[in-house]
């Protein structure tokens, strides 16, 4: 790179696992779709989805995609975040 260039971001992942329980995957299912949808009205938003577990009890993971780690942290920073995970 050249002097004076600005290094481009790089994108971020982040998973997050959950135990749900037993009864409760649809809830779930739905409070993951809401975080998903307030996620995706952030910038730099690249992408979400869900891996389900294999076996009951085993975690649920979530996997939100950021253009950088500075919109990821508007994202880990917002009070929407914050109600949403307060409410799950």
């Amino acid at each position: 790179m050249s002097e004076g260039q600005a290094a481009r971001p790089e994108p971020v992942t982040v998973t997050v696992a959950r135990r749900v329980a037993p009864g409760r995957e649809a809830d779930f299912e739905e409070w993951s779709d809401d975080l998903t949808r307030a996620a995706s009205r952030y910038p730099g938003f690249l992408g979400a989805g869900m891996l389900r577990p294999g076996h009951v009890g085993d975690p649920w993971h979530v996997v939100f995609r950021f253009a950088s780690a500075d919109d990821l942290n508007e994202w880990e920073n917002s009070r929407e975040r914050a109600a949403l995970l307060q409410a799950g």
